[in-house]
């Protein structure tokens, strides 16, 4: 990642703390900062999440969740730093993390921040080639999680020619075309009893 200042008042420290927060699809924030200045950052942005659930957007397969805020904290892995996807439960409150790796955070963010490349970037090219087949992705599904590896698997359910099929892919890849392609992403109930037996709010 490019070498950037902290933007901190008065601060001359390198920023490696880097965070985008999003509301419908769109960055409606960002900033840069170092580690001391991005603890304090983060702790304002991102409230506690209580239990209380107020009306979730259910469908038969699980509960509508969005993209609700991306970070990267180079200090996280001193060779490549780590990137998190806070995705947010849509009509309730319940808030997952996932971990990623540099780059797969940064095509999330530009996706985020509506980049427009001279030509096609590899997720839009993923795009542009399943419309040419008879394609139309209608939804991600986070459907599998690994407590003990923390990691999830992801289905993209795409109709072809009136007929369903579906895609095993990493769920940064599903997100990031979710993105471009504007559709829900979804998080399975099993994933979310999973998840809730190890401690999500």
């Amino acid at each position: 990642m490019e070498e950037m200042k902290c933007e901190f008042t008065n601060c001359d420290k390198i920023a490696t703390w880097h965070f985008t927060s999003a509301k419908k699809r769109a960055q409606i924030d960002c900033w840069h900062l170092c580690e001391e200045h991005g603890k304090y950052r983060v702790k304002d942005y991102i409230p506690p999440m209580t239990q209380k659930i107020d009306i979730p957007c259910k469908i038969k397969d699980g509960i509508y969740f969005d993209i609700e805020f991306l970070f990267c904290n180079e200090n996280e892995d001193p060779e490549t730093g780590i990137g998190h996807v806070f995705l947010i439960e849509l009509g309730g409150s319940r808030r997952i993390d996932l971990k990623t790796g540099p780059f797969e955070w940064h095509v999330l963010n530009l996706e985020i921040k509506k980049y427009q490349a001279p030509r096609p970037l590899t997720h839009r090219a993923m795009v542009l080639m399943m419309r040419a087949l008879g394609g139309q992705l209608e939804h991600i599904l986070l459907d599998n999680y690994f407590p003990e590896n923390i990691m999830y698997e992801a289905k993209l359910h795409i109709q072809q020619n009136n007929s369903p099929v579906i895609v095993d892919v990493r769920p940064t890849d599903a997100i990031a075309l979710a993105i471009i392609c504007d559709v829900p992403i979804i998080v399975s109930n099993d994933v979310l009893l999973k998840l809730e037996k190890n401690g999500l709010k």
